[in-house]
């Protein structure tokens, strides 16, 4: 049933989806299937079957990057489609436990991505990371901030 849909996306929403996949952001890759204009628009379940094969199948590829020195960073985010209006670092969550996420975002398009992914001591990762993204921040002249701590 999911291959009669993905074969159903245009080959555009297929290569999104996938670069949405990589980068680990599986709910907007459900939305960019449901926001394809296939018709009958996909179910939310048969979308989110899709994003998993697709996970499967891009095992290889996925998971974000740990965390690098700020000239690598920087880099990265000076080549992203949009100017960098903040910096920004977070604590999720998923079955393997705790993680801080270390984000640019941009105002047009109105976008995050990330930077670095780290996963270690609580505690840590945290002040490895805010370092980095004040330094980040500081270099593109914008704020820094982070955002939330786990529960």
């Amino acid at each position: 049933m999911t291959s009669d849909l993905w074969a159903a996306l245009p080959a555009s929403v297929r290569e999104h989806v996938d670069e949405l996949v990589v980068q680990g952001r599986s709910v907007q890759a459900v939305f960019a299937i449901r926001s394809s204009g296939v018709e009958p628009r996909p179910g939310l379940r048969g979308c989110q079957a899709l994003v998993a094969e697709r996970s499967a199948a891009l095992a290889d590829r996925i998971g974000p990057p740990s965390l690098r020195d700020v000239d690598t960073l920087a880099t990265e985010a000076a080549a992203l489609p949009g100017p960098v209006v903040a910096v920004e670092a977070d604590w999720h969550s998923d079955d393997q436990g705790w993680f801080v996420r270390l984000f640019a975002v941009m105002a047009d398009p109105a976008d995050t991505h990330c930077l670095a992914h780290v996963r270690h001591d609580l505690g840590t990762e945290q002040a490895d990371v805010t370092a980095a993204g004040q330094e980040l921040a500081q270099r593109f002249g914008v704020p820094f901030r982070f955002v939330g701590a786990p529960e």
